[in-house]
């Protein structure tokens, strides 16, 4: 099985080994893509892997800002992330096995399908909560029914959902979010 590194020109072998021939294909897109070239497949390694290639799917410029700041708050631009107040949170996506039960582990840790899944979760949100983006990025965060109990609530900075006892503060995620994106 070979494989082209998405047109970077290098075909290595599909073995799961990280041997020179990755380490090749990894240093050179480091190069191509002007990032530090160290051979390490380290967060700004990831957002070109990953990110860069699916920019080109037809959702707004507000959406990509989501998309961007949950992949780098929620898991780093970790593919392997574990959640750590939340031991169910897995992947670049931070899914919640327990909240998405159909989500397998390795959905959750697959990072084309993280991507996929928080395009549609916003776009699903969207159908739930309206246009506005900072309510479907609450709802990330705290759920579809939640953002609409936060919304109803008038959107305070500090809000204590019904199903918990920590308190939150949906405005500051929501503005850490969006306010994450760099290209």
């Amino acid at each position: 099985l070979l494989n082209d590194c998405d047109g970077l020109g290098v075909k290595i072998k599909v073995d799961g080994v990280f041997g020179k021939d990755t380490d090749y294909a990894v240093r050179k897109l480091q190069k191509i893509g002007s990032i530090k070239v160290d051979g390490v497949v380290g967060p700004n390694t990831m957002k070109t892997l990953l990110f860069l290639p699916t920019r080109n799917k037809t959702i707004d410029e507000d959406e990509w800002k989501a998309v961007w700041g949950i992949l780098y708050y929620e898991g780093g631009w970790d593919p392997g992330a574990v959640g750590y107040a939340d031991q169910n949170d897995l992947g670049l996506a931070q899914v919640n096995r327990i909240a998405h039960p159909s989500v397998t582990i390795a959905q959750a840790f697959d990072p084309y399908w993280a991507i996929a899944f928080i395009i549609n979760y916003l776009g699903n949100a969207g159908k739930y909560l309206g246009d506005d983006i900072r309510d479907q990025v609450a709802s990330y965060n705290l759920g579809i029914g939640g953002a609409k109990q936060w919304i109803a609530a008038g959107r305070p900075d500090v809000w204590l959902p019904s199903w918990s006892t920590i308190e939150r503060k949906p405005n500051e995620y929501i503005d850490r979010i969006l306010g994450a994106y760099k290209l």
